[in-house]
């Protein structure tokens, strides 16, 4: 596997190879595409118990699903963690994988982005990221 140049990137999008919903190009980096945020968040409900985790069990019976109104800003408080999803959608070749990965910025607020993972060619859809807050201080 190898990583792909700015050059490269933008030829695989021109190709079909890699489709980005929306795209800006101003978001292709020298090796990489900053993805945005989106305002679709879910929370974990509060009060659950240790959770069984087995074959079936799904994320949806666990958190709720909001969505930030603009200029909205949701707390997040020590200890918490939530889930947040891509603004894009991604479309990859069969020729063509990823990685996601955290921004170092959110490290100076002890907010761990839990987002490093591989995403397998041919994948179709939007990516998710955990926020983890393990500051003693409410953001």
């Amino acid at each position: 596997m190898s990583v792909l140049g700015r050059e490269k990137i933008l030829e695989a999008i021109e190709a079909g190879e890699i489709k980005i919903t929306p795209f800006k190009k101003e978001n292709v980096g020298c090796a990489s595409i900053d993805l945005t945020l989106s305002n679709q968040f879910r929370y974990y409900k509060p009060g659950l118990g240790p959770l069984a985790v087995k074959d079936d069990t799904n994320y949806k019976d666990i958190t709720e699903k909001f969505a930030l109104k603009e200029g909205e800003c949701y707390l997040l408080l020590p200890g918490q963690a939530c889930l947040g999803i891509t603004e894009e959608t991604i479309h990859l070749s069969p020729r063509i994988c990823g990685l996601l990965e955290g921004r170092s910025r959110f490290v100076c607020s002890i907010i761990l982005v839990v987002s490093h993972f591989t995403i397998e060619s041919c994948f179709i859809g939007s990516l998710g990221l955990v926020f983890s807050f393990i500051s003693p201080l409410a953001l």
